[in-house]
């Protein structure tokens, strides 16, 4: 049995090949390696393999996507689960034909001062923090570094000003700018990428059993401690590991059962105040000393809220020192039941926990679809963290071409490209002072 997430025929859909002829346990296409059009390849469905019969290359599911993308099996992996969650199906360029004519890259005949000049469309959430953020920061509101330096990423955040790749075609000459991305979570374009990867790199680690979803809570009276100090964050996640790991002790404390959990930290409700909770997938079993794997149905949700209530506060306690011990009689009285403890149904298949870690646990801060204007000029592309060189240094010196799947990318970078690849100097400025706000 296979443990990848997707089979053959998984793959034989994303790269669209064409099946011309149907057995019971295989199929036989086109062979997108070779380009042969008369259906050689055969694919045998139960073993995930391939075999081409007119050039003879063969191997797994993982070997045939990267042959065709020109890949490894590790990045042809991550493309196949990111196309399966997003259902967008991959661009495949075709291999020219052996005479094929290869022109110059120096006769493209490409203008750089239109390159850089060029305006890249902003999304509607860009377009507002550019035009509003400034005046909330001088209106006296307290905005911590890391969010302003988040906004100032997503804001340049696709500006080819700040820096881009120039793909060309070898055989046609048309070229691409691709500008650079911020890698920020809190930009709906990169951050939606980062939760997809994420979420297929959390779901692999998960055990193959029914799931339960909790959500732990705090009282509204604790909130500000948090907000204050936000060191206490980590006490929120000892506290939930330590009660999990004491409802499993208590079960069988021989056993000392051990259950998975996933821990991910909410700092903001439904409606966007300040509420820090715990959302916990904690799988229904665990693993003893003895015994390989218990499976358990019932949760004793008194003792959760209880010992959550006792340990928190404790470690707050010990973290903020003797001023908080009437905080903690104030809420030993008004909380005598312990804190709230959501429990959600289970979550029983794994494709389902797989859905749910990438819809919940591991959704980004916003999505542009729930926006009032949508934008379609969102693209995601694999970058090479580069600087931007000036004009004059790239004009001169010869090109160097650096081989991608089915084109080549044509850089007029030089020496100083090694330099400026690790380059943090906050003085170094373009013609067109492009980083004089920086």
């Amino acid at each position: 049995m296979s443990d990848f997430p997707f089979d053959i025929m998984d793959v034989v859909s994303l790269l669209n090949l064409r099946v011309r002829r149907r057995q019971s346990d295989s199929i036989y296409t086109d062979c997108p390696i070779c380009g042969d059009n008369r259906g050689k390849m055969n694919i045998h469905i139960e073993k995930n393999i391939f075999r081409c019969n007119y050039c003879g290359e063969s191997g797994g599911m993982l070997a045939l996507y990267g042959k065709t993308r020109s890949i490894g099996n590790s990045d042809a992996y991550h493309e196949i689960c990111d196309a399966m969650q997003t259902g967008n199906r991959p661009k495949v360029y075709k291999k020219a034909s052996a005479d094929a004519s290869t022109p110059n890259p120096q006769s493209w005949g490409l203008s750089f001062s239109g390159v850089l000049q060029y305006n890249v469309s902003m999304n509607i959430l860009q377009r507002i923090f550019k035009e509003h953020f400034d005046s909330v920061k001088s209106s006296g509101i307290t905005i911590r570094d890391t969010v302003i330096e988040n906004v100032r990423k997503m804001i340049r955040c696709g500006d080819i000003k700040y820096g881009y790749i120039l793909y060309g075609c070898e055989h046609c000459g048309r070229t691409k700018a691709v500008p650079f991305r911020c890698k920020s979570r809190f930009c709906p374009t990169c951050g939606n990428l980062y939760c997809r990867r994420r979420s297929t790199a959390m779901s692999y680690k998960l055990i193959n059993c029914r799931h339960r979803h909790c959500v732990f809570t705090i009282p509204e009276e604790l909130r500000h401690f948090f907000r204050k100090d936000r060191g206490l964050l980590n006490c929120l996640f000892s506290a939930v590991r330590d009660v999990i790991m004491r409802m499993f002790h208590k079960m069988n404390k021989s056993e000392n059962f051990t259950p998975g959990f996933i821990c991910v930290l909410h700092t903001f409700g439904r409606d966007l105040k300040w509420n820090p909770h715990i959302h916990v997938l904690l799988s229904e079993g665990g693993s003893g000393n003895r015994t390989l794997w218990r499976h358990v149905k019932h949760f004793n949700y008194t003792l959760l809220r209880n010992s959550f209530r006792t340990v928190l506060l404790n470690l707050m306690e010990k973290h903020i020192g003797a001023s908080f011990k009437k905080t903690k009689a104030y809420i030993y009285k008004h909380c005598p039941d312990g804190f709230y403890i959501h429990a959600k149904p289970s979550i029983a298949k794994s494709k389902d926990v797989i859905k749910y870690i990438g819809r919940y646990l591991g959704r980004p801060k916003y999505k542009l679809e729930k926006s009032r204007f949508r934008t379609r000029n969102i693209r995601f592309f694999r970058l090479v963290l580069i600087s931007l060189l000036p004009v004059s240094t790239i004009m001169t010196g010869n090109p160097l071409l650096f081989t991608t799947t089915g084109m080549k990318m044509t850089s007029w970078f030089l020496k100083p490209l090694t330099l400026l690849i690790s380059s943090k100097d906050s003085s170094f400025t373009s013609p067109l002072n492009i980083l004089k706000n920086q």
